[in-house]
């Protein structure tokens, strides 16, 4: 139900398309049939919420970058 993005992605709000990204994807929950994203923030206009983690309704993200995988082999 919840697949735009997944844990790792680089996501950044949608109301702001091509903006710099806000963060990371650290994970993905549902409370209610709504889910939110929790966002390791890498940039934002409040200078205190760089580096911390952030909820973040999901419709109001989009993906901007998948994470990469490595194979080992």
């Amino acid at each position: 139900m919840f697949n735009k993005f997944e844990k790792n992605d680089l996501v950044g709000l949608s109301e702001h398309p091509r903006s710099i990204p806000l963060g990371i994807v650290k994970s993905i929950e549902e409370n209610k049939g709504k889910a939110v994203v929790m966002v390791y923030v890498l940039d934002t206009f409040i200078e205190e919420e760089v580096g911390t983690v952030k909820c973040v309704p999901y419709h109001k993200l989009e993906l901007v970058a998948k994470a990469e995988r490595l194979n080992d082999g």
